[in-house]
């Protein structure tokens, strides 16, 4: 990216850089390097020739300013995306949805986050395949969030099915990381483990930093749990290791919270 970044420079070629940009900022997005994403998302942005393209990247910076704990900045972005949207954009529309979902759920105002999801699950024709199930996936965090466990495993397994037979990584990463989530969260921690365990697994392929600390985060619970104090130590270092340091969000908070939590259990 970044040597296709010199050779767009080199040709001062508008569109070239725009897109040029934009990767730079998806792959520094995807990997959590956030705060450096946020610097080719600025750039993207005076590129681009379109309405669309604009809607687009405004709610991408969104996304980024919800994982770092910013949800006011990212309020902006994304209500400035849905005007530019057009009506009959239902893909990109469905996108900023889902965000508005995880913005709203990342403030506990879980019933805006629940209309926000379901909204977005009717937009059939811009949900084919394995989103109309990440849609479903969405449904059921808001259920685990209100501690309707039978609710949220039944939305997370209908998920499930929806991305049988498909080479759904991600999708794969967040049911395993929410079917954890539930079980540990009702104390099932046998139960848990193996969940945490896979969708470690599936966040290692991914390579995102910060979902994959999410995911030492569920295990070092799980382990705190089981009383396996240690363990649970060594998951969430790995997790501090892994967050951006100029971040306070959720992810880094629960991190610093089981170290302690940790260090008490071993008496030091």
């Amino acid at each position: 990216n970044r040597k296709a970044l010199e050779q767009a420079i080199i040709l001062a070629d508008s569109a070239i850089l725009g897109n040029v940009h934009y990767n730079m900022a998806s792959a520094l997005s995807n990997e959590g390097s956030l705060q450096e994403s946020l610097i080719h998302w600025d750039h993207a942005l005076s590129y681009v020739s379109t309405t669309r393209d604009s809607a687009r990247i405004l709610n991408e910076k969104g996304a980024v300013f919800v994982e770092s704990g910013d949800p006011d900045q990212a309020l902006g972005y994304f209500l400035s995306a849905l005007k530019k949207c057009e009506e009959t954009d239902s893909k990109l529309k469905s996108r900023i949805y889902n965000e508005l979902g995880f913005l709203y759920r990342s403030i506990d105002e879980y019933d805006t986050a629940l209309w926000y999801f379901k909204e977005r699950s009717k937009l059939k024709t811009a949900l084919e395949g394995t989103k109309v199930h990440r849609a479903y996936m969405n449904i059921g965090l808001i259920h685990l969030d209100l501690h309707e466990y039978d609710s949220a495993i039944k939305y997370f397994n209908l998920s499930y099915e929806g991305m049988k037979g498909q080479n759904e990584v991600y999708g794969l990463s967040i049911y395993h990381n929410n079917m954890g989530s539930a079980y540990s969260d009702m104390q099932e921690f046998e139960k848990a483990l193996p969940y945490a365990e896979k969708a470690i697994h599936y966040k290692k392929m991914l390579g995102n930093k910060n979902r994959l600390a999410n995911s030492y985060n569920l295990m070092s619970f799980i382990l705190l749990g089981l009383k396996q104090y240690q363990e649970a130590e060594k998951y969430a270092e790995l997790s501090l290791n892994l967050i951006d340091t100029l971040s306070m969000s959720k992810v880094r908070y629960n991190a610093l919270r089981y170290l302690i939590e940790s260090r008490v259990g071993q008496k030091d």
